[in-house]
């Protein structure tokens, strides 16, 4: 992750921090009047906020592991080459951090990631797999199950265009494709590549060859950056 993601992860933090300063800020007066009875004084306070501090993280890590069990379900079921999730979150999280997305939508983008296959699920149904469909018709089902949680529906919102060109012909650039859809589009696209057997150097290049319209060419130069560290 880049500097500028941590700093923002870092101020997040920022209500425990103020506790722990409170902490050291109120050892550092009572002790002239106090002695070294400040200790048991400042230890309190200090156990609270370092308990409150490791419940918090440990909270958030059940939950990321949650929503990446989740998005391992197509993997399980056939339906997505195994560790795509994990991967296409990995280069989404580091594509987001060079086009200095914040620390938010850092978050949503690696959630979104995990989950933008999880329609596939729908596959299961004969009638649906013997039909045709689109990878609009995927993502949208993908959104429609991640929606379903409404604290996810800012990530079902990024699922559900993921799928859109950066482009059509005729303008230099649509819009109303969201910044963070754009990215899942494109390192899920370099997984894909990865996974059907190319190496890297030639999944770029598909990459490179499809951002006439498809692929956002800034994702693609930030996702060579990150490649060639």
């Amino acid at each position: 992750m880049g500097q500028r993601l941590l700093l923002q992860r870092g101020v997040k933090e920022w209500p425990p921090l103020a506790a722990l300063c409170g902490v050291g800020t109120t050892f550092g007066l009572t002790v002239p009047a106090m002695g070294w009875w400040a200790v048991p004084l400042a230890a309190v306070p200090y156990l609270v906020a370092h308990l409150a501090l490791v419940r918090a993280r440990r909270t958030k890590r059940t939950y990321r592991q949650t929503i990446g069990a989740l998005g391992r379900i197509p993997e399980a079921g056939g339906f997505s080459a195994p560790g795509h999730a994990e991967r296409t979150a990995e280069l989404a999280v580091a594509i987001g951090s060079q086009r200095g997305l914040s620390s938010k939508e850092i978050d949503r983008v690696e959630q979104a990631a995990l989950l933008h296959d999880i329609g596939r699920l729908v596959l299961n149904d004969p009638a649906v797999a013997a039909g045709s469909y689109s990878t609009r018709d995927l993502a949208q089902w993908s959104a429609a199950i991640v929606a379903e949680v409404r604290h996810l529906e800012p990530v079902a919102d990024i699922v559900a265009e993921h799928y859109r060109p950066y482009r059509r012909p005729g303008e230099e650039r649509d819009e109303s494709v969201a910044v963070p859809a754009q990215v899942v589009k494109v390192a899920s696209a370099y997984s894909v590549a990865l996974a059907g057997g190319m190496s890297p150097s030639d999944s770029l290049e598909l990459l490179h060859r499809g951002s006439a319209y498809d692929y956002d060419p800034r994702m693609v130069t930030a996702l060579r950056r990150i490649l060639q560290r």
